[in-house]
């Protein structure tokens, strides 16, 4: 039985052919469209609230840890890796509420989420302050601590994290002190904030240190945010500035979107369920050609009926841990030992977003004066987010370079390189040198099995002569040859022998 996997992409796009053999069953299978995400789990978002928290609140539902710094980090990351996939941003809530506040209250997080992914200091801080909350409802009886408000835990989280992050005074001592601590504690990040370079750098001039978490406050967490963003990737802020302007956005003008509760979960199809898990945004990653066509980029939300939750449309790949987000890595079985003639070496590619059962497709190229290919490339499955193949083709006289005759010295190096390719993404290994060894001593056969001395030969390699003189007791040894063996004649001497590695 023959099997053929045709993509959905291709399948709407072109005329796909397929070769089919008569007298044999075949099997055609429509894969789906694929969606790559990464979570801002439920752990970031606090009932009714928008504020994307720095750090996990407890209980973690999926048991990992959901740092958003890192988090964020993993996003630009894999968008840095992936530069031709597109993203679109979803917010979500549970089902306590109106559809309606919780279209609001979900594009609130999405826009929260995509202000710091692409610097957009005033969306974020506009979505974290919650225009959706009345005043009464963030400060409850003008704030005198009687009373905790919607997001005074969230303002206790943020500025704890900021205290340990940066050394301010700012900690609240949240669980444990009563609730007018958060004044005291959010006047003190202000302080800290105005008196730091944080000031003059990502924001023009100071906030007012009022003690009321308001919007120019939040603008001022943002500045924090980003800067310890920056840490997690490892670079400055010009570098996170150009890297943001490389991720292309699935649609530049609605970046993100409210999926309110048509999408949960946890416990699908119950009205009125207060669910940490269901409160998320997912930031999603499309291959090109598999973008989906969404009423909602136009303004006009299908609901529950959106294709993009469709499973028989898409398939959806959850992301692996944000720790093991990094770049794909290819490289050689022992990178700094020479390839030899009859010898295989392995081909690793490292992708930790790789699904398990994904092609991998290797190709190798020879390196000389140019970079020729070496055919057929070799296909094989990733599992464990890697993939491995072996190789051991290194000699082809079709691949042979302009032949040369030295004098002496040594023939021009040779190494292999190869390109793996899975997921609509490739990796290129560093160079493998290749270098065989000719190692003899050649003898007269006249019955004393004499060393012929000091004389002249010449090695025969496919890719040309190479002069040399043995020494005193014959030995010959040459070092860093190319691919396809070799042999040494001795043209002044009739009676020797000769072996050649």
């Amino acid at each position: 039985m023959a099997e053929h996997d045709i993509k959905r992409k291709d399948w709407t796009a072109k005329e796909v052919s397929l070769a089919l053999t008569t007298g044999e069953l075949h099997t055609v299978r429509l894969l789906k469209n694929r969606v790559e995400l990464i979570e801002f789990a439920d752990t970031l978002f606090r009932f009714n609230s928008a504020a994307l928290l720095p750090s996990e609140i407890a209980p973690a539902t999926d048991g990992a840890q959901h740092a958003g710094m890192d988090v964020a980090a993993a996003c630009l990351r894999y968008a840095q890796v992936h530069p031709d996939k597109k993203i679109l941003i979803t917010g979500h809530t549970d089902t306590v509420g109106s559809e309606e506040s919780n279209v609001t209250l979900s594009r609130l997080r999405a826009a929260a989420v995509h202000g710091l992914l692409f610097g957009n200091r005033d969306e974020f801080a506009e979505a974290c302050w919650g225009p959706h909350l009345t005043q009464e409802q963030r400060y409850p009886n003008g704030g005198d601590g009687s009373k905790a408000g919607v997001m005074w835990t969230d303002y206790a989280d943020v500025l704890n994290w900021i205290a340990v992050g940066f050394g301010w005074p700012c900690h609240t001592g949240y669980p444990k002190s009563a609730t007018p601590a958060l004044w005291t504690a959010t006047n003190k990040f202000q302080k800290s904030y105005n008196a730091s370079p944080l000031v003059g750098v990502q924001s023009s001039k100071p906030i007012r240190e009022s003690g009321w978490f308001d919007k120019p406050t939040w603008a001022a967490v943002y500045d924090c945010y980003e800067l310890k963003l920056a840490e997690a990737l490892s670079m400055d802020l010009d570098a996170l500035k150009r890297l943001r302007g490389q991720v292309q956005l699935l649609s530049p003008d609605t970046p993100y979107v409210g999926c309110g509760e048509y999408h949960p979960l946890d416990n699908i199809g119950r009205d009125g369920y207060r669910s940490q898990t269901n409160r998320r945004v997912e930031v999603r990653f499309f291959d090109p050609g598999e973008e989906p066509t969404l009423g909602c980029l136009a303004g006009a939300c299908t609901g529950a009926a959106c294709a993009l939750y469709d499973p028989r449309e898409y398939r959806r790949h959850h992301l692996p841990p944000v720790a093991a987000i990094r770049p794909w890595s290819a490289a050689w079985e022992r990178p700094a030992e020479p390839a030899g003639l009859g010898t295989k070496r392995t081909m690793i590619l490292d992708a930790s977003d790789l699904p398990d059962g994904e092609p991998v497709v290797f190709e190798v190229f020879q390196v000389t004066t140019s970079r020729v290919p070496v055919t057929p490339p070799i296909t094989v499955t990733a599992a464990g987010g890697r993939a491995v193949a072996e190789f051991g083709a290194w000699f082809s006289p079709d691949r042979v370079a302009d032949k040369v005759d030295l004098a002496s010295g040594c023939f021009a190096p040779v190494s292999f390189i190869f390109v793996a390719s899975g997921g609509g993404t490739q990796a290129e290994s560093p160079p493998l040198l290749y270098s065989d060894v000719v190692d003899l001593q050649i003898l007269f056969l006249d019955g004393t099995d004499a060393p012929v001395g000091e004389q002249d030969y010449v090695l025969l390699s496919p890719w040309g002569t190479l002069k040399g003189k043995t020494t005193a007791t014959g030995n010959v040894r040459v070092e860093g040859l190319p691919p396809g063996g070799a042999k040494v004649t001795v043209p002044d001497c009739n009676l020797f022998t000769q072996a050649a590695s």
